[in-house]
């Protein structure tokens, strides 16, 4: 259904097709596939395949959430708060929901009655002029806090600090530099914990791959969700600090509607959203695990992902 909606999209209005760069489409790449994304093929990417799967599952979450419309208000406002980051145009809305109604034509035929596209035209618009309502919100507070860094910076003096080049470091990850392995950007190792000591490794060899490779086909069967149970209720015995990551509001970005379960800040450790969330965590571990045989490509796709996590404090 996701590879339907952006084939109509793209037809619809091919300037959509600049939301989705190959940087973006990098996040929802499968390294297992060994299938290259290429920077103009939209129509063949297994990347925003994946992406769009995740576009229809929101949706889906958004229309069993329809019987609780106070949970779902402030779950598309954040989502549209959200969207600020993704260069999105308010008009850009409305061509989706013309691709919906074609997409829905074409999986439902007959079934597609008037009355139903009526009803699911009214749905989605609501759902995005909630999602616009906190995507102006956003950009709001964005302008507000510009005007006041632009204030802060008057009359203040810029001090450039030098990075050190004697060794490039990702996330306490020494790499050495040869011809298969370009040196990524150097970003300062994090301090780290009182009751952990950072060690510097060197870039894996191939026995050390195949070791992990294969000991995780062992823990993938157990199941990506259960594991991430397991992960975090270990993480929290081990530094209970870290609890405070997972607020109740980022806990709701990764709420299944369908359950019904209220997210309070108190039933962190039973929480259905941290446990999707975790399940996520997991399956980037296995993705990184399987894309351990390039890690050309894998060293840039760490690299960007640290760089988001300076949004998650």
């Amino acid at each position: 259904v996701g590879e339907i909606l952006y084939k109509h999209l793209f037809k619809i209005a091919p300037e959509t097709k600049k939301l989705f760069p190959l940087s973006v489409r990098q996040r929802y790449y499968d390294w297992r596939s060994g299938v290259v994304e290429d920077e103009n093929d939209f129509e063949n990417s297994p990347a925003l395949r994946n992406l769009f799967a995740k576009v229809v599952s929101a949706v889906g979450s958004a229309v069993a959430g329809l019987q609780n419309i106070n949970k779902l208000v402030a779950e598309l406002n954040a989502l549209g708060m959200r969207h600020i980051n993704y260069n999105m145009q308010e008009e850009y809305f409305a061509y989706g929901g013309q691709a919906l109604v074609l997409t829905l034509r074409d999986g439902l035929g007959d079934m597609l009655t008037a009355d139903v596209e009526r009803a699911w035209t009214s749905v989605y618009e609501f759902l995005t002029a909630t999602m616009i309502c906190g995507l102006r919100t956003a950009r709001e507070q964005e302008a507000k806090i510009k005007m006041e860094a632009a204030s802060a910076r008057k009359g203040a003096t810029r001090e450039e600090v030098p990075c050190p080049r004697s060794q490039e470091v990702i996330h306490g990850v020494q790499s050495r530099p040869s011809a298969a392995l370009p040196v990524p950007v150097p970003v300062p190792s994090p301090a780290p914990a009182p009751r952990v000591s950072a060690r510097s490794a060197v870039v894996p060899c191939g026995r050390t791959i195949s070791t992990v490779q294969q000991s995780w086909l062992v823990v993938k069967e157990l199941g990506v969700a259960t594991v991430g149970e397991i992960l975090y209720k270990h993480l929290f015995k081990i530094a209970p600090e870290t609890k405070k990551l997972f607020p109740v509001a980022v806990r709701r970005r990764h709420q299944d509607w369908i359950s019904g379960v209220e997210e309070t800040e108190q039933n962190l450790e039973d929480s259905p959203a941290l446990r999707n969330l975790f399940a996520k965590v997991v399956g980037a571990v296995g993705s990184a695990v399987a894309g351990l045989q390039n890690i050309n490509k894998l060293v840039p796709e760490l690299n960007a992902l640290g760089m988001r996590h300076i949004d998650y404090n």
